[in-house]
């Protein structure tokens, strides 16, 4: 089995074991084996629900690692999300590669990087892993752990879950 590994690059944790920490995490975040990923196949789903009436509404249950990049840069943009938080969501549901089968560090095929970028994810559920991962290992009480980060993140995204993210006027 070839496991999936995710890092975030975050320059404000400067101890190793702070390092170590965030990248166990999120491999953990991960979660996702090349087989499953394989088995997956590639799936789109729309970076908001329509309810007919031509609004749009945040659904961060249901979105792929491309539709996150765009929806989280508009969030950046309107001050909704920090720097920090736009990158953890653009990552999240991406893995840089995978560990092959003598632990060696093998990066994605362009095939399986367009693969995982078309293959929805659940944001919610993913952070909600994060933060029970982090209170679990007991990261929740090390301020270098990323935790204020991951619950804050956590927080913006279910207070917008459902909410109207565009209208469409000519529908």
């Amino acid at each position: 089995m070839i496991a999936a590994v995710s890092y975030t690059n975050r320059s404000s944790i400067s101890a190793l074991t702070a390092k170590n920490a965030v990248a166990q995490t999120q491999a953990y975040i991960a979660g996702v084996s090349a087989e499953d990923s394989t088995a997956a196949g590639v799936s789109s789903a729309t970076a908001t629900n329509r309810s007919g009436s031509g609004v749009s509404t945040y659904d961060f249950t249901n979105m792929t690692p491309n539709q996150m990049k765009s929806v989280a840069a508009t969030l950046a943009g309107s001050g909704k999300l920090d720097l920090n938080q736009l990158l953890e969501l653009q990552t999240v549901g991406m893995p840089l590669g995978k560990v092959g089968p003598d632990g060696q560090f093998m990066p994605l095929t362009d095939a399986e990087r367009t693969q995982f970028a078309n293959t929805p994810v659940n944001y919610i559920e993913k952070l909600q892993g994060a933060v029970d991962y982090l209170k679990q290992t007991g990261g929740a009480a090390n301020s270098k752990s990323g935790y204020a980060d991951w619950t804050g993140l956590l927080t913006t995204l279910q207070s917008l879950q459902g909410t109207p993210s565009g209208v469409n006027i000519t529908a």
